[in-house]
């Protein structure tokens, strides 16, 4: 009984998910020697057969991370090897040499979050009005579905903090990281008060929604995958080389204080989801940079644009509105005012790392006085 044409394909899928070189040197083996065994079990029964793939699930994710580390320790051995003895991979004079370009896969990675976040307000904003989330005391079935939304989220972010740091924290990954980071902060300060599937959180949901319990579990999930701090090794490394790579990790923050500041406004959705398109184009064209200075541009670009957007917006909505409990109506050049100053604080913490650039700069200049 041969292996149905299903299973061989399934396999195949399956295989595609090792590393190229270790599928170009092994795949077509390990295909022959799956369906000879889902051949042989299969003429023994179903359960011989589920038993062979069972086997197969199990060995796959332990198989997965031992070849694309093999794969990684690899590519860092290559590209020392490619620089040469003598050689800093550096250009004399002209700083960092100029690295590839991200692929459009790795950069519509990177810039994913600034993409899902509209969609993810437009599943709140029709939960909210289909399940009766107005009102003094929204629906029961409001707050069960807005309870697993927020599970789902953070679900969704420890799976991406447990993949990058199996594979050293690739660049895309770093806006995850941050917001992920900030995304449990507020979580941790909101659950006090929170309603989680109808119950009211007690001490024992507060203390399981502390913001260290996900960073927690991402390193525990990490560490019994990798069973190496060889991760967090090259992710020291990666920072120390290129300190964008922080900023990336402030700029995915960003949507938060911009959403603030249109709270208790008429803002429609459309509005409200430019924003993080707007961050997007940020993210995307840092991701497709080549060199230190044009990926810090892009991010205080994509800051500056969504920003001054924001400051027109509101100066023009506020700038003589009142409300019933107001004495008097706003003033919108006030407001401009205080957006110019939050805004140039925002862009002074997203640039803040290239103190650490300095001091890398500094580091290397005075290298070669220590070995003269």
């Amino acid at each position: 009984m041969k292996a149905s044409t299903t299973g061989r394909r399934a396999y195949a899928l399956l295989l595609r998910l090792y590393p190229r070189h270790f599928r170009s040197e092994f795949a077509d083996e390990m295909q022959d020697v799956f369906e000879s065994a889902l051949d042989e079990a299969a003429g023994l029964g179903f359960a011989r057969a589920a038993a062979v793939w069972l086997r197969e699930l199990r060995d796959l994710p332990v198989n997965l991370v031992r070849e694309r580390r093999w794969d990684a320790a690899a590519g860092v051995r290559e590209a020392s090897m490619s620089v040469g003895p003598g050689h800093s991979g550096r250009s004399e004079g002209r700083g960092p040499a100029a690295e590839a370009p991200a692929s459009w896969r790795e950069s519509l990675a990177g810039a994913g979050l600034f993409l899902l976040l509209p969609a993810l307000g437009g599943v709140h904003t029709a939960i909210y009005v289909l399940l009766g989330g107005q009102g003094p005391r929204p629906s029961t079935q409001y707050e069960d579905a807005g309870s697993m939304l927020l599970a789902l989220i953070v679900a969704g972010l420890i799976a991406v903090a447990c993949y990058a740091w199996i594979h050293s924290f690739p660049r895309w990954s770093f806006p995850y990281l941050g917001f992920g980071l900030v995304f449990s902060l507020l979580m941790s300060a909101a659950v006090s008060s929170a309603t989680i599937l109808g119950h009211q959180a007690g001490r024992v949901e507060q203390l399981l929604w502390q913001a260290f319990v996900p960073a927690l579990s991402v390193a525990v999930i990490s560490l019994l995958a990798t069973r190496s701090l060889q991760p967090l090794r090259q992710l020291a490394a990666d920072v120390w080389n290129d300190w964008t790579r922080i900023s990336f990790a402030l700029y995915a923050m960003l949507p938060i204080p911009l959403l603030l500041r249109f709270d208790e406004t008429d803002a429609n959705g459309l509005l409200l989801a430019g924003f993080p398109l707007l961050l997007g184009l940020g993210a995307l064209s840092y991701m497709r940079s080549t060199r230190t200075w044009q990926r810090a541009a892009s991010l205080a670009g994509g800051l500056a644009a969504s920003w001054l957007v924001a400051t027109a917006w509101l100066t023009a909505y506020l700038h003589g509105h009142q409300e019933p409990w107001m004495s008097a109506p706003m003033d919108g050049y006030r407001m401009a005012a205080a957006m110019s100053g939050a805004g140039a604080v925002l862009m002074a913490q997203l640039l803040a790392p290239a103190l650490l650039g300095l001091a890398h700069w500094g580091m290397h200049r005075l290298r070669p006085r220590h070995s003269a």
